[in-house]
């Protein structure tokens, strides 16, 4: 990790990649990142993978009409298991409730130049 901020831009040698320092910090987890190619295929969500707009998705793409997108796979959840102990990773949030926890494992985003996240848990990354 080359810094404790938000957000760091590397320097010109390691590419102009973000990188998000999450530290299980929700706030930090709302970032958004987008990926897409030149045929208006995307893939895009916040740093957490909560999705917070309609938009977000794993794999959004238009099927024969270029102006419709279509979400064609929305989130995967995600659990670990590890040490005969569980650790949900994803996080989830809906109106008038908490978002669920699985943020607070994240420690750093990095898009570099495909999204690559980093976790931490009670017995190491």
């Amino acid at each position: 990790m080359k810094s404790l901020e938000k957000i760091h831009w590397a320097n010109p040698l390691d590419g102009p990649w973000p990188e998000v320092h999450v530290g299980g910090d929700l706030e930090n987890a709302e970032n958004e990142w987008l990926v897409s190619n030149e045929l208006g295929v995307y893939s895009m969500s916040t740093v957490a993978l909560m999705h917070t707009r309609r938009q977000h998705g794993m794999l959004v793409s238009h099927l024969d009409d270029e102006s419709e997108r279509y979400v064609i796979l929305s989130h995967l959840e995600m659990i670990l298991e590890s040490e005969g102990r569980q650790y949900k990773l994803s996080t989830h949030q809906f109106p008038n409730i908490a978002p669920t926890l699985g943020y607070q494992h994240l420690e750093y985003f990095a898009q570099d130049p495909l999204p690559r996240w980093v976790y931490r848990f009670p017995n190491g990354v």
